[in-house]
């Protein structure tokens, strides 16, 4: 040490030189300058919504709190709310933890939606998934930044705590996660990995009923509310990922177009079109304008933006989009499941069929036994090879797609390549066909042990989630 330092600012003793004064000022001036801009932070700016994580798996971003009132707004009147949305990472953060934030703030997202009825019956498995993508950063956006050096060091410098992960999905550069839940439901304990991703709003949906495209609407709307998802995607309690999360995200973030059918096909089944939809007071829905899709889907943030802000065609379709025993106009029995149709129907009524893929889904089914609900699989179907011919082998070539994911990804705060800024982009390249599911269901409430230990033996090669080896050494799927 210098000295103490007295009342006019000089350790004592000292001289009081003209040039020693400008640079105590200019070193209040500082400590006066950030710790304003630390005030800031800490009283809500954006950039609160980052927080850094540990075990080297570097800065993770939390998603702004969602605004009840704010989803209200839109919401039809039927829909129950609940109290305060307690996501995470509404807590004030460090310097170091801001610092980190700026580091990886240009990552897109994919926000993963959640339409359940409760609790998710994998969260095991979902926890392992999550914790595989925790600090994982998209190659393409450090070689956007030109591999600046000062990119590099900040996520160095910021982003390497030695603290483990506490918050998994707090943890995510690439995900967001929201969940829908039906009236009535508790919430997700505090130690669930879910905790404090439900919506406030319920909406009591009904298989076959508008209200079921209610709930999916509030699930888009929620997400719609953080700038940084882009794509969007709609998976149930009953759904497993068939890919570690990296390909996941890769894939959908290189595919041009949104993953549901809004084009004409041999499937549309027109019957399900009503006369009464051609003679709306706003809308006017022709057979030329009859769609169907698949329930789930993942689309761009655009399309997202246009069924969540639609009320015209939602209220001829919750009018006329019913299903009854007989209908006297037709002369017929009558039925249509809204879920299926609406949202294919307001794209191309929208003239947007040509920014969907037309042929791809994110969910393999199987269908073989007929009737409204695919097949259920049950524990004694978790196997191996049932995950390996969800996935389509002859069409899709999972092992190659698996081997170029691993060139696409660094972990923030982690040692890069040599050969990161040397090589050209891999992003350009298509891993797999938007025909090749990403996800597959249904996998009932009874699965939920049985696919953590597949997912997570070593033996199988899967590639979904880090296995485990004896004396419990986690062993990454993925860099």
């Amino acid at each position: 040490m210098r000295g103490t330092v007295g009342a006019s600012g000089s350790p004592a003793g000292a001289a009081r030189s003209p040039s020693r004064v400008r640079r105590h000022a200019a070193a209040a001036a500082k400590v006066l300058f950030w710790g304003a801009l630390a005030a800031l932070c800490l009283a809500g700016l954006s950039i609160s919504r980052l927080q850094c994580g540990g075990d080297m798996r570097g800065c993770f971003r939390h998603s702004k709190p969602l605004s009840g009132a704010l989803l209200e707004s839109a919401l039809p009147p039927h829909v129950h709310t609940s109290g305060a949305f307690a996501l995470a990472g509404q807590e004030s953060l460090s310097t170091t933890q801001q610092q980190c934030a700026s580091a990886v703030d240009a990552i897109p997202r994919i926000a993963l939606m959640f339409l359940t009825r409760g609790e998710l019956w994998h969260e095991g498995m979902w926890r392992e998934w999550f914790r595989d993508a925790a600090g994982l950063v998209p190659a393409d956006v450090i070689r956007a930044s030109n591999c600046s050096s000062e990119m590099f060091s900040s996520m160095a410098a910021w982003c390497s705590t030695k603290e483990p992960i506490s918050d998994t999905i707090g943890a995510q550069h690439l995900y967001s996660v929201y969940v829908h839940t039906q009236p009535g439901f508790a919430g997700f304990p505090p130690t669930s990995l879910f905790h404090g991703t439900e919506l406030p709003v319920h909406v009591k949906a009904t298989w076959g009923g508008f209200d079921l495209v209610d709930a999916t609407k509030a699930l888009l709307r929620a997400a719609l509310l953080e700038e940084s998802n882009k794509k969007l995607m709609l998976l149930s309690e009953s759904c497993v990922p068939l890919y570690p999360p990296a390909l996941i995200y890769q894939q959908l973030m290189s595919e041009p177009k949104s993953r549901i059918n809004a084009c004409p096909h041999r499937h549309m089944m027109p019957w399900r079109w009503h006369p009464k939809m051609a003679r709306g007071e706003q809308v006017r829905i022709t057979p030329r304008l009859w769609r169907k899709t698949s329930q789930w889907f993942a689309i761009e943030r655009g399309l997202a933006r246009i069924i969540a802000d639609d009320t015209a065609v939602a209220d001829l379709f919750r009018e006329t989009c019913v299903e009854v025993e007989y209908d006297e106009e037709l002369d017929r029995s009558y039925e249509c499941y809204s879920d299926e149709h609406y949202m294919p129907v307001l794209l191309a009524y929208m003239g947007k069929q040509d920014e969907t893929d037309c042929r791809g889904s994110i969910m393999n089914v199987d269908w073989e036994e007929g009737g409204p609900h695919p097949i259920t699989y049950l524990p004694d179907n978790v196997t191996e090879a049932t995950f390996r011919q969800l996935r389509k082998p002859d069409d899709c070539d999972s092992a190659a797609a698996l081997r170029l994911t691993q060139e696409m990804f660094v972990r923030a705060g982690a040692p890069a390549s040599a050969a990161l800024c040397s090589e050209e982009s891999p992003w350009s390249n298509r891993l797999l066909a938007p025909s090749c599911p990403l996800f597959a269901r249904k996998f009932s409430n009874h699965t939920g042990d049985a696919v953590l230990r597949l997912l997570t033996d070593c033996r199988n090669k899967l590639g979904i989630v880090a296995c485990w080896k004896s004396g419990q050494q986690r062993m990454m799927p993925l860099l």
